[in-house]
């Protein structure tokens, strides 16, 4: 409709006031029930909130972008309809190749590098197609076709999986919803906008009405809007907390999550353990036992050379990295039974040599030495962590673990 009379135009703008006030209504229901449908609470985390709008973004780059190329491939370059399936094919393959290794690509260094890359090789594949005209070479619009199918899905895993990891427990489910939603209601926004940029460029463009020139003017306006959202996509990704100032300790759920700084007395001073036992992303498995067991402690930190904290392993990633491995250990019977091989000891030594970097959690909810006691407390709580270990300025100064706290609370009351 808007394509047709115009974004200012009456229909337009009495749907548009409908819409909000239904989704301002829906939303202020939600808030205030007891038990709402949909929890939109989750909005008021940091990490969700960044998630989610930079899904909603990519997603409009993707649905703008796959409108108007195909559309462009007929009416601007006037290839028939097969041969424009046949070229389109090279971007989804690498499409589909990319989303495999995004996955991967957040567990090893978190959300902010990939997104960052994914959204920077998107805004150039969009500005590389503002140049598009009928005689532009076709291998030209196919590698832009390319760049912006290895930068979507590049930012489109890591933002989806740092929002829903933000979450607590409680409110995964809603979180999938509301993104499920925001991506069908932004895909349909931006489609919208797609296509009003391209009638009104192809009738600005002084080219006469259906021409390959008249069609690559409207293109280009349309291709601007695309560009406009990868530019916005790129600049949010800098709000994304990066992997090692807010991590989670092993058995938690992933989150980039920090606590707010406190105007009460710091936990440096109150309850931290300043002496920190910590394992070298060089040390095995073994190595971790062996630990565990001398100073009779359930888990550590693993650090690099520089003594920068990588990773966090516990007792249980060490036990379950050795049920997956062999599910036989899983019971004290099936062990002995085990144990009567002759591969029995070289199985366990294989086992026991793994390096501790392979099975400790990559991302550690951290707290800062100045954090607040009750935010703390939450967070602990809502993250089911057992000890966080405790920054200042980056550099890691102490450990905090439950008993600190209950010593604390004792000694204080």
């Amino acid at each position: 409709m808007a394509s047709l009379y115009g974004w200012l135009s009456v229909p337009v703008v009495i749907s548009l006031i409908v819409g909000l006030a239904a989704v301002a209504w829906y939303s202020f229901r939600q808030l205030q029930t007891t038990t709402p449908i949909l929890n939109l609470k989750a909005f008021a985390i940091p990490g969700f909130r960044v998630g989610a709008v930079l899904m909603m973004v990519n997603f409009g780059i993707t649905l703008s972008a796959m409108y108007i190329l195909p559309q462009y491939y007929q009416n601007g370059m006037r290839l028939a309809v097969a041969l424009t399936g046949i070229v389109m094919l090279p971007g989804g393959i690498v499409n589909a190749l990319v989303s495999m290794i995004a996955g991967r690509l957040f567990d090893a260094i978190g959300a902010r590098i990939p997104a960052t890359i994914g959204f920077g090789l998107s805004l150039v594949g969009t500005i590389m197609l503002l140049t598009v005209s009928p005689q532009t070479p076709l291998a030209y619009v196919i590698i832009c076709h390319i760049i912006l199918m290895v930068g979507v899905p590049l930012a489109m895993s890591p933002s989806q999986t740092h929002a829903l990891n933000s979450l607590p427990h409680e409110l995964s489910t809603d979180g999938s919803t509301i993104l499920n939603t925001l991506q069908q209601v932004l895909g349909a926004v931006a489609t919208a906008f797609a296509t009003s940029l391209l009638v009104a460029g192809e009738k600005a463009s002084g080219h006469p009405q259906g021409s390959a020139q008249a069609f690559c003017g409207g293109a280009r306006w349309g291709f601007a809007f695309t560009v406009a959202l990868a530019l916005i996509g790129f600049v949010l990704t800098f709000f994304i907390r990066s992997g090692k100032a807010a991590t989670v300790s092993a058995g938690a759920h992933p989150a980039d999550e920090t606590v707010e700084p406190a105007a009460e007395s710091g936990i440096r001073q109150l309850m931290m353990k300043a002496e920190v036992y910590t394992l070298p992303a060089t040390a095995t498995a073994l190595d971790a036992m062996r630990l565990f067991t001398e100073k009779k402690i359930s888990g550590a930190p693993v650090v690099n050379e520089q003594g920068e904290l990588v990773g966090f392993v516990s007792d249980g990633d060490v036990l379950s990295t050795l049920a997956e491995q062999h599910p036989q250990f899983t019971s004290f019977y099936a062990a002995v039974i085990e144990s009567n091989g002759e591969s029995f000891d070289k199985k366990l030594d294989e086992l026991l040599s793994l390096p501790v970097d392979r099975i400790s959690t990559k991302h550690v909810i951290t707290a800062d030495a100045n954090d607040s006691m009750p935010h703390i407390c939450q967070v602990m709580v809502q993250r089911h962590l057992k000890k966080v270990p405790v920054m200042d300025q980056g550099r890691m100064v102490g450990i905090l673990n439950r008993s600190n706290i209950l010593r604390y609370a004792v000694t204080r009351y």
